[in-house]
């Protein structure tokens, strides 16, 4: 089974601008990422709705930094499952 992480994803346009793209009332949705595919999803809750985890970009991001532990994985496993996530995407976008 691949391994996935959670993230609060962000685009940076070239003006510098950094725009966080899961930006939801009340916080921020964490996307789960799967290593090596181009797919993913937010994190739903119990109720099926998206996880909603803030108030403040602070916040939801201790917030991931804990799922991530909690699903056992360390800084250097998350930055690999992203590489190579990045790396599909970009093969999957050339092939198009």
């Amino acid at each position: 089974m691949a391994r996935q992480c959670v993230v609060i994803p962000l685009l940076e346009h070239v003006d510098g601008r950094i725009q966080y793209t899961t930006a939801t009332l009340g916080g921020f949705n964490a996307l789960v990422v799967v290593e090596g595919q181009v797919r993913g999803g937010l994190l739903s809750g119990p109720s099926g709705r998206p996880t909603v985890w803030g108030p403040t970009l602070a916040d939801a991001m201790r917030k991931v930094v804990e799922q991530n532990r909690a699903w056992g994985l360390t800084e250097e496993d998350v930055t690999e499952i992203l590489v190579n996530f990045q790396a599909a995407y970009d093969l999957d976008a050339g092939s198009t």
